[in-house]
């Protein structure tokens, strides 16, 4: 009984071993044997206008922050630093356009 316990425990740890090395694999077939899902159209959004004159100076209204955070993003992989997806084939110019304008910070 104690080498059959044992042999069920060993073949449950190589399956949860093999199943672990393999997830994303896993993860992937799941989510595409489930069928595509179709994409909409594209639609406007119609942002609200602010004011034509501001209510306060700039000098007394707070500083306007965006703080972008891009996961899994090497420095090379836009333009701004010089570099650019495949050799500078992909360009960022809106990125580039928001970091002419705004602080980099490193």
């Amino acid at each position: 009984m104690k080498k059959l316990l044992i042999g069920i425990g060993l073949a449950v740890l190589a399956a949860g071993a093999l199943a672990w090395f393999n997830r994303e694999a896993i993860i992937l077939h799941r989510v595409t044997s489930q069928g595509r899902m179709d994409v909409g159209p594209n639609q406007q959004v119609v942002w609200n206008q602010g004011p034509v004159t501001a209510a306060e100076a700039p000098a007394n209204r707070p500083p306007n922050i965006i703080f972008i955070l891009a996961d899994d993003l090497g420095i090379n992989d836009i333009s701004t630093f010089g570099g650019g997806v495949a050799g500078g084939a992909v360009p960022t110019p809106h990125i580039d356009a928001l970091a002419a304008s705004g602080a980099l910070y490193s």
